[in-house]
């Protein structure tokens, strides 16, 4: 699976048969970040619940990662 900040990359272009998933992430500063998940090649027809826990799991990750940059940055 491959995440991509869609914010920071102009025109995707996917093989036919790519499963994506779109979603947001609210970050500490109230800016909404774009971003897909792209599985490239899979057996499985749908991945609609894995692509939500991994969304969640995601969002947890960037949320734990803004709160280590808050600290450097008061640490500085």
């Amino acid at each position: 699976m491959e995440v991509i900040a869609t914010d920071e990359v102009e025109g995707l272009n996917f093989k036919a048969g790519t499963q994506t998933y779109e979603f947001e992430y609210l970050n500490l500063y109230g800016v909404v970040e774009n971003h897909i998940f792209a599985v490239h090649f899979t057996l499985n027809e749908s991945l609609t619940e894995v692509f939500k826990q991994c969304a969640e799991w995601y969002r947890a990750y960037l949320s734990w990662e803004d709160r280590n940059i808050l600290k450097m940055k008061s640490k500085n």
